[in-house]
């Protein structure tokens, strides 16, 4: 699992899903903080955008064929920001 917290890969690296043969997969395309998602790559499988708390979100996202994970500060609901 990647860590990223601070800095992060530039919007154009996760803005697109993962293509058909890469190794990593997300199910919302990317940073999409409005809808609930799940990251899978070689080594981590089916991990959930989640809330930590009700104003933090765990948004996971793909990134040179690997999963990695932020944290955002919203209102969080059922894994997304509302």
């Amino acid at each position: 699992i990647y860590v990223v917290k601070g800095s992060s890969p530039s919007s154009s690296d996760y803005t697109q899903p993962a293509t058909s043969g890469s190794e990593c997969y997300d199910s919302d395309g990317g940073k999409n903080y409005n809808v609930k998602g799940t990251c899978s790559d070689a080594n981590t499988k089916n991990m959930q955008d989640m809330c930590l708390d009700v104003n933090k979100l765990l948004e996971w996202y793909c990134y040179n064929d690997r999963c990695f994970y932020e944290e955002r500060t919203c209102y969080c609901k059922e894994g997304r920001c509302v």
